[in-house]
């Protein structure tokens, strides 16, 4: 699989794509299937994957027949009519995606794969489609097509972000709330990329980094609390911080870093992404950007504070501290989050550059200060001034566990009297409608493939009479073809 993922930017045609494409398919439902439990999920994986492959090969498919070459380079030849490819390839990228009415693959794939490939998944095979996307809208761009569909793109992808968020503060088993919010966060890669503009790409490509580092942080943070505990179900972990400092400190940077907070990367993620927005006019997007950051804030506050801050649960041993083997990995990736965060100039000013220079870029370089139209942002004062912040938040909320005041208001269990308040309306605004139009389908071509089935009857005399019909309906149907030539109608 990392062999089949280094190989796929070295694709020069359409078929190298293809083929790379479904190795790194196959790689990857063979990493996912490990065990027997894990088989439904995977299969389900494993089709939509072929379905999204599919809708690709089509693409290309007509490409071929429009230019007459399999070369990529063939998608920005000015005057191409190349609607129906840019609406195919778009379509099968973001069933690979995971977007929003084709997720259903994608909660079960990453919650039951072994705790070391749902971080995989998470973090590296879900870049796919984004570099796919990428390709697309840049070559789009350069072939002049209808740039109105980027519109609609930009809005899959930020109601793939809402409804994500949602699908994860209803979940109570931590892997699938974490699956959730890896759909929720490429909602917003998705949105960047549709923007086409230098800046919306800088952003998709600084988001894709960041959420590479954060989601690799988390799945590894719940393996390392499996491990310890045995248990995945928000209900069963409490009180963790204690004895999991080191744990508890990576998944604190990482959820602060994804949320959206200043100062740590996902800040300046949101802020460039809103930048963006409203550079390209995009007040709708832009303000469902707020609501979706929003809403991820209470699944993010609830994974913090369940796992590491509430009361701890006598059901399973006193746990301790991860293995090296997870924290290494962790902290490596904090490390590139405190880069990205400190200096967003080493990662944001060689992507700038990559980008074709006759597209404007609107970043400003101030030193290690970036300024633009709609703000500024100096990633040392932001940090300074987001660390003194959470010091005082710290102090306050520590003063006040410890006053009777905030016993009246119920201390510790809260949070979770807050979360049963919500869980209801959540439930109404998020119908299963994607999965229920699945399973019907899916009950449809079971239904369809078992009536088919009674044609394979096994009797040989029966299959030598279905021969006779078949060629006699040739025959009646060549008779009238012949007589219609001779005969036209008048």
């Amino acid at each position: 699989m990392l062999l089949s993922l280094s190989t796929l930017p070295r694709a020069t045609t359409s078929l190298e794509f293809f083929f790379i494409w479904e190795l790194i398919t196959l790689s990857s439902y063979f990493l996912i299937l490990r065990t027997r439990e894990v088989e439904l999920h995977a299969l389900r994986y494993l089709l939509f994957s072929l379905f999204a492959a599919f809708f690709l090969l089509v693409g290309f498919a007509i490409l071929h027949a429009l230019v007459g070459s399999n070369s990529l380079t063939a998608l920005r030849l000015p005057n191409l009519n190349s609607v129906p490819v840019f609406v195919l390839l778009a379509i099968g990228l973001l069933i690979k995606a995971g977007a929003i009415g084709v997720h259903v693959w994608l909660p079960g794939a990453y919650a039951e794969a072994d705790d070391d490939v749902s971080a995989i998944l998470s973090a590296i095979i879900s870049k796919v489609p984004v570099y796919g996307l990428v390709v697309g809208t840049y070559f789009a761009i350069r072939s002049e097509v209808n740039l109105n569909l980027a519109h609609v793109l930009g809005w899959i992808g930020m109601l793939t972000t809402l409804v994500g968020a949602v699908l994860a503060i209803r979940e109570d088993d931590v892997k699938r709330m974490l699956a959730y919010s890896s759909m929720s966060q490429i909602g917003y890669i998705i949105a960047a990329v549709a923007l086409m503009s230098h800046l919306g790409w800088v952003t998709a490509l600084y988001l894709t980094a960041n959420h590479l580092m954060v989601k690799g942080i988390l799945f590894l943070v719940v393996a390392a609390l499996i491990a310890q505990t045995g248990k995945r179900l928000l209900v069963d972990l409490g009180g963790l911080g204690r004895s999991m400092p080191l744990t508890f400190v990576s998944a604190t940077i990482a959820i602060v870093a994804m949320s959206g907070l200043p100062p740590l990367t996902g800040f300046g993620g949101k802020w460039l992404l809103l930048s963006a927005m409203m550079e390209k006019g995009w007040y709708g997007p832009a303000i469902m950007t707020v609501l979706a950051t929003f809403v991820g804030l209470l699944y993010m506050v609830r994974f913090i504070n369940v796992i590491f801050l509430g009361a701890r649960k006598p059901a399973h041993k006193r746990p301790t501290e991860a293995s090296i083997a997870l924290l290494i990995p962790q902290y490596l990736l904090i490390a590139g989050i405190l880069l990205m965060s400190f200096f967003p100039k080493a990662l944001i000013d060689p992507i700038s550059e990559a980008i074709d220079p006759q597209f404007a870029s609107t970043l400003v370089w101030q030193g290690m200060s970036l300024e633009m139209i709609y703000g500024y942002w100096n990633p040392v004062p932001v940090m300074a001034f987001a660390v003194a912040v959470s010091v005082a938040l710290f102090g306050i909320f520590w003063l006040l566990r410890r006053t009777d005041w905030f016993e009246q208001l119920g201390g510790r269990p809260t949070p979770v009297r807050l979360y049963d308040s919500y869980k209801p309306a959540l439930i109404i605004f998020t119908p299963p409608w994607a999965t229920a139009f699945w399973g019907e389908l899916a009950t449809a071509t079971v239904t369809i493939a078992e009536r088919t089935r009674r044609i394979y009857s096994g009797n040989g005399q029966a299959y030598n009479l279905y021969i006779m019909y078949y060629f006699t309906v040739l025959y009646v149907i060549s008779g009238l073809l012949l007589i219609w030539g001779h005969y036209p109608p008048r």
